[in-house]
C-alpha cells in the first residue's frame, strides 16, 4: 500500500563523483518496497468498487497484448503512462546488408509520459531520513554448561552468541567478544572456535563473580562499532 503520509524518503550519502568539492553529499531515494502487479491490481480495485479485480486483470492483459502487437509492427506507442518505440543496435556494412541477429539486436526504448512525469515531479513531497549504520547485534547467548540463555555464564566453558553482523576479524585485537563488569573493565574471550555473521562460538574467559555486559566489537571500514546484549549476565 502507499505510504500513509505520502512522502518520498531520502537520505544523504558521500558524493564520490565529479563535483564533490562543491557538493560533498548527494541524495538517495530510499525505496523500501517494490510494488508488484498483484499489489497494484489490489490497490486499483480498492480505489473503485465498481470495477472488479478480474476486470482489471483482463484490461491489463489486453493492453499488454495490444502494445506488444504494435511494437512488433514497428509502431510507436504513446500512452498516458509511457511512450515506447524500437531501435536497432549494431552496425551495417553496406546499403545491401540485412538484419543479422548475430550482429544486431532490437531494443525497446521506453520513457515516462510527459504528464505522468510532471505530475510526479510537481507533486513530490520529500522527507529526509537517516540511514541506519550497520553494527553488531546480539540477540542471545547460550551457556552450554548451565544450559541457560541470557542468564548465568560459566567461566572456562563453551558459549554461543547469536545475532547479526557478528563476523569480526579475529586477527584484529580491537575486534571480538568482551565481558564488561560493573567497573567498565572488559575481559576478552581469547579462545574462539567459530565466527559467522549470525553466531560466535567461544570459550568463556575467567571472570570474577558478579554482573556482566556482553559486547561484540567489529570493524566496518575503518571504524570499530560495538553491539551489546540487552540482558545482563551473571557469574556466580
Amino acid at each position: 500500500m502507499a505510504s500513509s503520509n505520502g512522502t518520498i524518503p531520502f537520505s544523504l550519502k558521500v558524493n564520490r563523483l565529479r563535483g564533490q568539492d562543491v557538493s560533498p553529499f548527494m541524495a538517495r531515494v530510499r525505496s523500501y518496497k517494490t510494488m508488484n502487479r498483484e499489489e497494484l491490481i489490489a490497490e486499483m480495485a480498492g480505489m473503485n468498487a465498481s470495477v472488479s479485480r478480474q476486470e482489471i486483470i483482463v484490461v491489463l492483459d489486453l493492453m499488454k497484448a495490444v502494445i506488444k502487437k504494435y511494437l512488433l509492427s514497428g509502431f510507436r506507442v504513446n500512452t498516458d503512462l509511457f511512450n515506447a518505440k524500437l531501435s536497432v543496435k549494431g552496425g551495417f556494412d553496406s546499403e545491401e546488408d540485412e538484419f543479422d541477429p548475430n550482429r544486431h539486436t532490437v531494443h525497446v526504448r521506453m520513457a515516462p509520459a510527459a504528464d505522468l512525469k510532471n505530475d510526479v515531479v510537481t507533486g513530490a513531497r520529500m522527507e529526509k531520513v537517516r540511514d541506519e549504520e550497520p553494527e553488531p547485534k546480539l540477540d542471545r547467548v547460550y551457556d552450554f554448561e548451565t544450559r541457560s540463555k541470557n542468564g548465568t555464564v560459566s567461566p572456562g566453558h563453551l558459549a554461543e552468541a547469536k545475532g547479526a553482523n557478528l563476523d569480526y576479524d579475529g586477527n584484529d585485537e580491537a575486534q571480538g567478544v568482551w565481558f564488561v563488569d560493573a567497573s567498565n573493565t572488559g575481559v576478552k574471550a581469547k579462545v574462539v572456535h567459530k565466527v559467522s555473521g549470525s553466531a560466535v562460538l567461544f570459550k568463556i574467559p575467567e571472570l570474577a563473580p558478579g554482573p556482566y555486559r556482553l559486547i561484540v566489537r567489529r570493524a566496518f571500514g575503518s571504524e570499530i562499532r560495538e553491539g551489546t546484549l540487552k540482558a545482563e549476565l551473571s557469574v556466580n
